[in-house]
């Protein structure tokens, strides 16, 4: 969603009550940038793109990729996101919060979503078929192999989801529940491990799942309010989980 004609026009360069405000300085220093409404894309380049309108450092310049802080008064979480079109890391500033950018997203941003709550673009769960109720105890399995709560999640994804396989390793790091036998990488298409991962995560109590990571983002049920949390870049596909889904389920072994 694009700002509003209405939403546009009131960009004054004040950060006023109802609007998200980026700043160019971190500690909401320097020229000000300010919002009512979510935009997909900033542009790239003047005279097109929203840019930075308040008095200070980086007046006139476009906002895109030049913002270091925020500050979110319009009573709603916001995100923000690395990538143009609501796609890639992302941040997501509590309502009332005034915060630094991260270090992946300190003069990395493209676009944001107010009232979000930390979803990485418009996937929505499919309904489930069938129970979610994870009928097995949580337990310690063999390194490389899976539980039978693990071996029954493996299965369910797979009937609900057939372009998806979930399978695991072995590993020598005691502290990965893929060691203890609860964890998942499942690989498919995209478009398919992003309603994975997000089916996952809106069963995650009755499926025994403890936390996901997918795209960069981790959702823990122990903080389930806080929705996708963004992750530091590792600097490949595989450990960034671009490629992926990794699903690990409550068991004995760790904190949930």
């Amino acid at each position: 969603m694009q700002a509003s004609a209405a939403g546009a026009a009131g960009r004054d360069g004040i950060c006023d009550s109802g609007e998200v405000c980026f700043y160019y300085n971190s500690n909401q220093q320097g020229s000000v940038s300010d919002f009512t409404d979510s935009v997909g894309s900033y542009g790239n380049s003047q005279p097109s793109c929203y840019d930075f309108k308040g008095s200070g450092n980086g007046k006139g310049k476009c906002l895109k990729n030049e913002a270091a802080s925020v500050t979110n008064r319009t009573g709603k979480p916001v995100t923000v996101y690395y990538n143009s079109n609501y796609q890639g890391a992302i941040q997501t500033i509590p309502a009332g919060a005034s915060v630094n950018l991260n270090s992946t997203l300190k003069n990395q941003n493209a676009s944001h979503r107010i009232g979000d709550g930390g979803s990485s673009d418009n996937t929505q769960p499919p309904p489930a078929t069938g129970s979610t109720k994870n009928p097995y105890r949580g337990a310690k399995g063999a390194n490389g192999g899976y539980t039978p709560r693990a071996q029954w999640l493996k299965d369910k994804i797979h009937q609900q989801f057939p372009q998806i396989q979930c399978n695991t390793y072995k590993t020598g790091d005691r502290k990965s529940d893929h060691y203890t036998g609860n964890a998942l990488d499942c690989w498919g298409p995209d478009s398919e491990r992003r309603k994975v991962a997000e089916w996952a995560k809106a069963n995650a109590g009755s499926l025994e799942v403890l936390y996901i990571i997918h795209h960069q983002r981790i959702y823990n049920i122990a903080r389930s309010g806080e929705g996708w949390r963004s992750m530091k870049n590792r600097g490949s596909a595989s450990a960034n989980h671009t490629d992926h889904v990794h699903i690990s389920l409550q068991h004995p072994g760790n904190e949930y």
